[in-house]
């Protein structure tokens, strides 16, 4: 499912600062490519690597959420429709025992 947005935290901002502009670029195009569309970039920068191993769990963690997101409504309504269901079987089958 492709994304048209992420979440950018200001941790990620603040620990770019001591990079260079070659290396934070690299790192913002391996984030937003990883964010957006799940595509894992190889980086020939060891320190752009180290940052993004720190960074992708959190990106793992919040596409999680966006795809369980995406499921909430059709399992809510299917959990209420099964409790109705069980409710009317009840009040049926007390019915006929008086």
């Amino acid at each position: 499912m492709q994304r048209d947005s992420f979440i950018f935290y200001r941790s990620f901002f603040e620990a770019t600062k001591p990079l260079s502009q070659e290396q934070k670029a690299a790192l913002f195009d391996t984030i937003c490519g990883y964010a957006l569309d799940q595509n894992e970039l190889d980086n020939d920068d060891l320190i752009v690597g180290a940052m993004f191993s720190l960074i992708k769990p959190q990106l793992e963690a919040n596409y999680k959420r966006f795809i369980n997101g995406t499921k909430g409504a059709k399992i809510k309504q299917e959990l209420s429709k099964a409790k109705a269901n069980a409710k009317q079987e009840l009040s049926k089958a007390k019915a006929n025992v008086n």
